[in-house]
């Protein structure tokens, strides 16, 4: 039986990367895992060794996780140099990446992805892939089950967790499945501008959404 660690990487629970991370452990324990699910960042916060410990235990490690200007989050790159530094780590435990961001395109995903691939590598975990996709925002409210715009996201996700658990690499038709566009450029970026005005005024601050600090 695969034990199974799922890890939100984002800063906070109800987001996209939430969504994968709750799709995930799903599947993993449909298929007879036993699964471990956790917020990296409260579990730091809480007990950074509990955490590791989690980690060693693991068979399977899947991060789900948001990017930010094409940069993985700061607690991740903290998780990833605190793992590196501690013995007993690398013991072949399989390693799957699942990165989304908000840009239209999948391919700010990938600098983040070939990070953790190193980290991989070094730690002496196995790489079983990355998958990753643009147009995060569409996953943000709901299960993905139910909503539309996810279906190819859930589909590639699903094909990537199967083989994994067979002990494969994640396939090619996987991450070409995940990274497909949810909907046309000029559709999605009616739909962004339009939640992140909806975050700016529930948060308010809408009323400095244009400001220029830096120009003279």
């Amino acid at each position: 039986m695969t034990n199974a660690l799922v890890l939100n990487g984002s800063p906070s629970d109800g987001g996209a990367s939430s969504a994968l991370a709750d799709h995930a452990a799903s599947y993993l324990m449909e298929k007879g895992a036993t699964v471990v699910q956790l917020n990296m960042l409260a579990a730091m916060r809480m007990d950074i060794s509990g955490l590791l410990n989690s980690c060693e235990a693991a068979d399977l490690i899947v991060l789900s996780f948001p990017v930010f200007m094409g940069s993985l989050p700061s607690h991740v790159i903290e998780w990833m140099e605190i793992a590196s530094q501690r013995e007993g780590m690398g013991k072949g435990t399989a390693f799957l990446a699942v990165g989304q961001g908000a840009h239209p395109s999948p391919a700010e995903v990938d600098p983040a992805i070939r990070c953790l691939e190193h980290f991989c590598r070094h730690i002496g975990w196995r790489w079983a892939g990355g998958l990753g996709m643009g147009m995060g925002l569409v996953l943000e409210k709901g299960p993905l089950e139910r909503r539309r715009a996810a279906r190819h996201t859930v589909a590639g996700l699903d094909m990537a967790l199967e083989a994994v658990m067979k002990g494969e690499a994640t396939p090619e038709a996987a991450r070409k499945r995940f990274s497909r566009r949810a909907k046309t450029t000029f559709a999605y970026l009616m739909f962004a501008n339009r939640y992140w005005k909806r975050r700016s005024k529930r948060n308010r601050s809408h009323d400095r959404m244009m400001d220029r600090p830096l120009m003279r």
